[in-house]
């Protein structure tokens, strides 16, 4: 049996917002988002945090707080130029890492 209505509230249509590599300009759009009550998903490369101090962490784990955080590549690979195993272990570490910063 197909099931239709499978979004929250019995919702049968959903608009989907999705942003790529994790720009400090994502701070306001989550503000909008939050405001209109609008989720996001929001594509991290962990690369970009791995020289903040846990102060500044905590600023990640806010922006985002909400909101859900996919899993990138750690450093932005061009994966279709890049060895399969190289993928595999950029995809993993950035998963490990954004799991330490997001929770």
């Amino acid at each position: 049996m197909i099931q239709y209505n499978v979004f929250p509230g019995g919702k049968t249509r959903v608009v989907t917002f999705s942003y790529d590599d994790g720009d400090p300009r994502d701070g306001r759009l989550v503000e909008l988002f939050d405001l209109y009550g609008v989720k996001g998903t929001f594509h991290l490369n962990s690369a970009r945090f791995k020289n903040m101090d846990s102060y500044s962490l905590e600023d990640v784990r806010e922006r985002y707080r909400g909101h859900e955080i996919s899993c990138h590549t750690k450093d932005h690979i061009w994966t279709d130029t890049t060895p399969l195993p190289s993928v595999a272990v950029q995809t993993i570490d950035n998963r490990r890492d954004l799991e330490q910063i997001a929770g």
